[in-house]
């Protein structure tokens, strides 16, 4: 448990080093897929029960991490290079990974992890930049990271 807390603080740290908002946007999406599907629901129920104040010190890694996110965005926000939206709801929509990424729901919509995997990419991507400045998030560099990812999750799915 130490580890994961430790895990997610290095993330925040990590993320605060690079100042290019491309690759920034780019390791925060790789971040969350990773996150979103290795602290399931069932593992913070019974991590809350079983042992509350790893359950608390969980939680708090999270919230910070949470706000770094939102801070980026407000940054690239502030800068002209993201649409103006509310960042909170940029950050809940990351829930929709739990469903997504559910193997009835990718067999039931003929559907691959990497296909998942790179349309919410895009669609994030799409929805969080502005049209002049998307280039600078080089797609090129993304695709083999999801296809990592995709190998990494379909082994946990199936």
């Amino acid at each position: 448990m130490t580890g994961l807390v430790k895990y997610i603080r290095e993330i925040i740290e990590d993320s605060e080093l690079s100042q290019a908002y491309g690759p920034r946007f780019q390791h925060l999406f790789e971040q969350t897929i990773l996150l979103k599907e290795y602290i399931t629901d069932i593992f913070l129920r019974e991590l809350e029960s079983s042992y509350p104040e790893n359950y608390e010190r969980l939680k708090e890694a999270v919230k910070e991490r949470e706000a770094q996110e939102l801070a980026f965005y407000e940054e690239g926000m502030k800068n002209g290079v993201f649409n103006r939206l509310d960042g909170r709801l940029i950050v809940l929509q990351d829930e929709i990974l739990r469903n997504i990424l559910d193997v009835k729901y990718l067999m039931d919509n003929h559907l691959t992890v990497y296909q998942v995997l790179y349309e919410y990419y895009t669609l994030k991507k799409t929805q969080l930049f502005k049209p002049d400045t998307m280039k600078i998030a080089d797609d090129s560099l993304m695709a083999p990271r999801i296809e990592y990812m995709a190998q990494k999750i379909s082994k946990d799915l199936y």
